[in-house]
């Protein structure tokens, strides 16, 4: 592919179309958010994050890696190839999960300092996004699986769940909402791709199976350990309820407004997978421009409205301090430059190693920064040792990336 033009109009649609999934993302958690932590305890609004936070970080062995290296998978075969690669999938992840759902519940449970069977419940719930079918989406361009499977479901799921919980003053109903509202949506997909799928077409993309996408899933699941699973390390190393609401609840925030990242993300991973050569070069560069943008612009928007945002929303007991606030902020805009390096350069073209390495020094920086800042200055140091993982992640990702981009466009210009 040597023009642009089409291609470009083709990431203006896109872009449209990704908008809706962000609406929806954000609003459920800003909508949600406020009435938990204004309807349920101190202690109960912890059990529930601590939940989430296991819940989310197991759920990444349970994608199995189809998150990272899926989009891009779908992108390079013909469509008629696609609904097998989603089948296998299904299967991959049914197994882990399968495997996965008792330890999780078990973890949940003990690193909950009320040992509260709400924890576990939440967690189980949240076991389960790692069905998701966004990658699928993603890969073909298409938002409206994304937002019809997904996100759409999950902010219905989210506002029934906790509307329904408070007015039967139970959270095990918000957790068993939050379940079938994620496990259904897939069941549904997955019956549409049995039927599509033709059991005689011949597969010309190179077979995803178990052992290829043992790294990615291992970079997902060692990722999520230092983000995802971050309130968990921090309930690990501070015996203080209110200090774990504070930094879930800023994290919260966070991942509501990552939702930004996501849709930027959505809108250029198969326009930049299924370029080559200098076009690759190019189309890498747009998605960094627009990354930086993006991330300054939340980082920013943390730093000066964290405080203030979380204060209203969640109640003065779970302000976010200034320094929080900064904190998630550099978070944040570490996290939409590594988008870049390890979603568009090195997933894309299949670096797995260099993605699992990467991540690794990245996570045990992490979460070591997580637990000793948490321990010595709360929501604060934790908050920090965030930033401090996800910028050791892309100091060592972006020399490795700024290679592969570089050899791939002077190969392309050496055949031409």
């Amino acid at each position: 592919m040597t023009d642009d033009g089409p291609s470009t109009a083709a990431l203006t649609r896109r872009g449209f179309g990704f908008v809706a999934v962000p609406v929806f993302s954000v609003l459920s958690p800003l909508l949600v958010l406020p009435i938990l932590a204004r309807t349920s305890s101190v202690d109960d609004f912890a059990s529930i994050a601590l939940g989430q936070s296991v819940g989310m970080t197991v759920a990444l062995a349970v994608s199995f890696g189809w998150t990272v290296t899926g989009p891009a998978d779908v992108a390079r075969v013909p469509p008629a190839e696609r609904p097998g690669l989603w089948m296998d999938s299904v299967r991959m992840r049914s197994l882990a999960f399968a495997v996965l759902l008792v330890p999780t519940a078990a973890i949940a449970y003990f690193v909950d300092p009320s040992r509260d069977l709400l924890s576990p419940a939440m967690a189980v719930a949240l076991l389960l996004s790692g069905f998701s079918p966004s990658w699928y989406g993603i890969g073909q361009g298409q938002p409206s699986i994304v937002i019809l499977y997904d996100a759409i479901p999950r902010a219905a799921g989210n506002l029934v769940g906790v509307l329904l919980a408070v007015a039967f003053d139970s959270l095990y109903l918000y957790a068993l909402v939050l379940a079938v509202s994620t496990i259904v949506p897939v069941a549904v997909l997955d019956r549409a791709c049995r039927r599509a799928h033709d059991p005689g077409t011949i597969r010309t993309g190179s077979p995803i199976t178990m052992r290829s996408n043992l790294a990615p899933t291992l970079t997902e699941l060692v990722a999520g350990l230092y983000s995802m699973g971050s309130t968990a390390l921090v309930a690990g190393s501070v015996s203080s309820p209110q200090t774990i609401a504070v930094f879930s609840g800023g994290e919260r925030f966070t991942r509501a407004g990552a939702a930004a990242i996501a849709v930027t993300n959505s809108a250029l991973t198969a326009w930049v997978a299924e370029s080559k050569g200098a076009v690759f070069r190019r189309r890498v560069t747009v998605s960094l421009a627009m990354h930086t943008v993006l991330g300054l612009a939340g980082a920013i928007g943390l730093g000066v409205l964290g405080p203030t945002f979380s204060a209203l929303l969640l109640g003065e007991s779970l302000r976010m301090s200034t320094g929080t606030g900064i904190a998630f902020g550099l978070f944040y805009l570490g996290w939409s430059l590594e988008t870049v390096t390890a979603r568009h350069i090195l997933a894309a073209r299949r670096r797995t190693a260099s993605l699992l390495n990467s991540t690794i020094a990245g996570s045990a920086v992490g979460c070591l920064a997580i637990v000793v800042g948490g321990q010595h200055w709360g929501a604060t140091g934790a908050a920090s040792g965030l930033a401090i993982g996800i910028f050791t992640v892309l100091a060592i990702q972006t020399p490795i990336a700024y290679g592969v981009v570089r050899r791939e466009a002077d190969a392309a210009q050496v055949a031409a």
